[in-house]
C-alpha cells in the first residue's frame, strides 16, 4: 500500500509538471502567433503607405528633393546676379545716353560690335574733317562729302544705339522671367520638402511599429524554443528511493 501511494505521488508530480509545461507552451505559442499577425499587419500598412504616396524609400526621396532644392537655389542666385548685372549695364547706358551720347562708351557698355564699329568710323571722319578744315573751306567737295558721310553714320549710330539698348532690355526681361520661374520652382520644391517631412512622420511611426513587432516576435520565438527544450528535458524531480517491505 505504501509503494502504491509513493508511485501515485510520483505520477501526480510528473503529470502536474507536464500540464504546467503544456500550458506555458500553449500561452507562448498564442503570444507568438499574435505578434506574427501584428507584424504582418504592420508591414502591409507600411507597404500600402509607400504605394499611396509613391515612397520607394523615404531617405532616397528626401535626398532627391534636397539635391533639387540646392540646384534651384544655386540657379536662382545665378539668375538674380545676371539680372542685376544687365540692369546695371542698362542703367549705365541710359545715363550715358542722356548725358553725352558717347557712341564709343555706349558700345563698350552694351557690348555691341556694330555700334563700336560705327563709333570708330565716326571718330575717324571727324578727325579727318578737322585736318581738312585747315586746308579747305566749308563748301569744298571733300568737306561736303565728309559731312554727308558723317550724317549717314549718325543715322546708323542712332539705329545701332536703339538696337543695343533694345537687346539689353530683352536680356533684362529674359533674366527677370527666368528668375521668377526659378523662384516658383524653388517655392514648389520647398513645399514638397515640407510635405515629405510630414509624410515622414507617419512613415517613421509605421516603420518603428514594424520593427517593434518584429523584435517582439523574434524574442517570443526565442522564449518558445527555450521553453520547448526545457519542457522536453524536465521531468518529475521525485523518485522512490526505497520500496516499502512488509
Amino acid at each position: 500500500l505504501a509503494n502504491r501511494f509513493a508511485e501515485q505521488a510520483v505520477r501526480y508530480a510528473f503529470d502536474r509538471n507536464s500540464a504546467s509545461g503544456d500550458a506555458s507552451l500553449r500561452f507562448l505559442r498564442e503570444q507568438a502567433e499574435d505578434l506574427r499577425n501584428k507584424s504582418e499587419i504592420a508591414e502591409r500598412a507600411l507597404q500600402e503607405y509607400r504605394q499611396r504616396f509613391n515612397l520607394v524609400s523615404l531617405e532616397a526621396n528626401q535626398n532627391i528633393i534636397v539635391d533639387n532644392l540646392k540646384s534651384l537655389n544655386a540657379s536662382a542666385t545665378a539668375s538674380r546676379v545676371a539680372r542685376m548685372e544687365v540692369e546695371a549695364r542698362l542703367d549705365q547706358a541710359e545715363a550715358v545716353l542722356k548725358r553725352s551720347d558717347d557712341a564709343a562708351q555706349l558700345a563698350s557698355i552694351t557690348e555691341s560690335e556694330n555700334l563700336g564699329s560705327v563709333a570708330r568710323r565716326l571718330a575717324e571722319l571727324r578727325s579727318k574733317r578737322v585736318v581738312m578744315a585747315e586746308r579747305y573751306g566749308r563748301r569744298h567737295p571733300e568737306m561736303q562729302e565728309n559731312e554727308r558721310a558723317i550724317e549717314a553714320l549718325d543715322k546708323i549710330r542712332e539705329s545701332e544705339v536703339r538696337t543695343a539698348l533694345g537687346s539689353l532690355r530683352d536680356l533684362r526681361d529674359k533674366a527677370l522671367s527666368e528668375e521668377r520661374q526659378l523662384e516658383e520652382q524653388r517655392a514648389k520644391a520647398e513645399k514638397a520638402a515640407l510635405n515629405l517631412d510630414q509624410l515622414g512622420v507617419e512613415y517613421n511611426i509605421l516603420r518603428r511599429t514594424v520593427e517593434t513587432h518584429k523584435a517582439s516576435y523574434a524574442q517570443m520565438l526565442a522564449r518558445l524554443n527555450d521553453a520547448t527544450i526545457s519542457t522536453q528535458l524536465r521531468g518529475a524531480n521525485l523518485k522512490i528511493s526505497e520500496l516499502a517491505t512488509p
